[in-house]
């Protein structure tokens, strides 16, 4: 991945908003999404630029990474019809951070497989305190 990479950002909660923080940081410019307007103000205030929805953050972006709450919300955020796998462009890279079960998980990744879109597994825990 190069520094000119644009790396997009789903999920700005308590864990996504200080991951995808040192992702800008590291000098990465950054699309964020999030359901919520504010979360998504936390990360625009330290450099990212605001996505209207997951479609969008998708397309204008190579590096897709989620981290979103549950296996609803990562189904709609990689399956749905506004969703990464519909939406990104090919050879995108999909990383999702959420903690879901591992069903749900390998139904994306095969999914991902069939469109030829990479996807990496890689849940987090613990908390942002």
């Amino acid at each position: 991945m190069s520094s000119l990479s644009k790396v997009g950002w789903i999920g700005a909660g308590r864990m996504g908003v200080p991951m995808a923080g040192f992702i800008l940081k590291a000098g990465y410019p950054v699309v964020v999404y999030s359901r919520s307007a504010a979360s998504r103000g936390k990360l625009v205030a330290q450099g990212a630029v605001e996505a209207t929805s997951v479609a969008q953050c998708a397309c204008e972006t190579e590096v897709v990474f989620s981290c979103v709450s549950d296996d609803t919300a990562l189904r709609e955020v990689a399956l749905g019809l506004q969703g990464v796998l519909i939406n990104a462009k090919p050879n995108t890279v999909f990383i999702d951070t959420s903690t879901v079960s591992a069903e749900v998980s390998a139904e994306i990744a095969e999914e991902a497989r069939k469109i030829g879109i990479p996807y990496l597994r890689i849940p987090i825990s613990g908390n942002a305190a």
